[in-house]
């Protein structure tokens, strides 16, 4: 595996890539903080087929970048197709901590940073931010008896 600055014209997106990207919010982002995360590319022998970061890559073609940083990597057909489904599936698999996420986003908004560089709607913040936040409740243990024994314990 290696990193290189590869022409954009000389990328090519993976034709039967499923995933659907919001490009305006990556090219938000990309304006605010740089290009920040390489492209995952096949260096296969009709070029360099993307793997992962379709969306980043569409997102510079509209910004005009000319070259993007790529880790170049040497997959089998199998390989890259199950890797581009697990880089777009394990984002899914997340999820966040509301009342931290809330919190962060508050500092940002006072340090006077674009919140639509982060990537939420502004009616996804408002939401969150008038939204109160709870611990989950703990549960209380209950009395557990054997029907045949009478042994009581608690579960």
């Amino acid at each position: 595996m290696e990193i290189r600055e590869i022409a954009v014209k000389d990328l090519k997106p993976w034709p039967r890539n499923p995933r659907t990207h919001d490009v305006d919010s990556l090219v938000k982002s990309i304006e605010a903080f740089g290009f920040r995360a390489p492209l995952v590319v096949n260096e296969t022998p009709g070029g360099y087929m993307v793997e992962a970061g379709h969306g980043r890559l569409e997102a510079a073609i509209r910004l005009g970048i000319e070259t993007l940083p790529c880790v170049v990597v040497t997959d089998d057909e199998k390989t890259a197709m199950a890797y581009a489904i697990a880089d777009n599936r394990h984002v899914e698999l997340a999820s966040w901590q509301m009342p931290e996420l809330k919190d962060v986003l508050l500092d940002l908004d006072a340090l006077n940073v674009d919140l639509d560089a982060v990537g939420f709607s502004h009616d996804e913040l408002e939401k969150m931010m008038t939204a109160t936040f709870h611990e989950p409740e703990e549960k209380q243990p209950k009395t557990l008896k054997c029907p045949e024994c009478g042994y009581e314990w608690h579960g």
